[in-house]
Parts: structure tokens; sequence; C-alpha cells
């Protein structure tokens, strides 16, 4: 999987679906969610994500956040900026 130039390898994809995504990406752990209590997003045509992101033998989290977004891409995407990853494009 390539995102924002970030090659995942499908090796270290644990899952991917609609609601949930599980990787290791350069001695990271990326975990990103729909399944959380952290309410509903601001706008309907939103989903809310949590995002968290671990260094490998770690507890404390990098990247510990929601976001309101639209797809599962765009939160992998903002969970590897948030760890410093890949270039902000925005900026």
């Amino acid at each position: 999987m390539k995102i924002s130039g970030a090659v995942i390898q499908n090796r270290n994809i644990r899952i991917y679906s609609e609601k949930c995504f599980r990787a290791t990406y350069k001695g990271y752990d990326i975990c990103v969610s729909t399944n959380h209590n952290l309410g509903e997003p601001i706008y309907k045509h939103l989903k809310r994500y949590g995002i968290g992101v671990w260094r490998i033998g770690s507890e404390h989290a990098i990247v510990d956040t929601y976001e309101d977004l639209h797809t599962m891409r765009d939160a992998i995407r903002e969970a590897l900026i948030g760890a410093h990853l890949i270039k902000d494009w925005r900026r």
C-alpha cells in the first residue's frame, strides 16, 4: 500500500478494512479505527477516526488523537504525518 510516498508492505499490514487499520511501518505500530467512544463527527458526510501511533517496544503514544475525515486512507495519512514519517503536503 502506498500513501503519500510511504510504502507499507502487505506483510506488515495486520488489518485493513473500512473500520480498522493495524500495521507496522519503520518501527512504529499504527492503529486507526472508527470503533471508539469519541463521539460523532461534526459533519454527517465525514467519519470520526481514532488515530494512534506507538514506537514498537514503547508504552507511550507518539500520536493519540482523532480526526473527522472522508476515508480510511486519509486517516492513515494523518497518522503518518503526526508521527513525522511523511511530510505534511499542506505546508
